[in-house]
């Protein structure tokens, strides 16, 4: 048997579910949507650490390279992990400048777009 919905009552439900989810928007961006974001940043601040190994040059800071214990040798190495330490330390601490931008704008986007839309029905000059 084969049953039948009505047109106004589809239309309705798609009404109510247009409005309900346009009124639900802004509470998942600002909630749900925030903290997805948050965790993406976390999560690719954490990889782009694994792939320049930051903890791990920072680690064996005091280990000799290659196993040469002459004062030489120590004093090259050290030298040699302090720059690395620096560089990618400053690699790192701009990645996550970029990181809290990205969040920052998550967060400025859907009232930017608003002052845009009402901006453009409404000017202001």
């Amino acid at each position: 048997m084969i049953s039948f919905v009505s047109p106004s009552a589809t239309l309705t439900r798609v009404l109510f579910d247009f409005l309900f989810s346009l009124l639900y928007f802004p509470v998942w961006w600002y909630t749900r949507g925030l903290k997805e974001c948050a965790s993406a940043a976390v999560r690719f601040i954490k990889e782009r650490e694994r792939g320049l190994a930051f903890f791990v040059w920072l680690k064996n800071i005091l280990t000799p390279m290659y196993g040469q214990r002459d004062p030489v040798g120590f004093a090259i190495s050290i030298g040699m992990r302090i720059f690395q330490i620096i560089f990618r330390g400053l690699v790192l601490l701009a990645l996550a400048g970029l990181s809290l931008a990205f969040i920052m704008a998550w967060l400025a986007l859907p009232p930017a777009v608003f002052l845009v839309l009402a901006g453009r029905f409404y000017p202001l000059f």
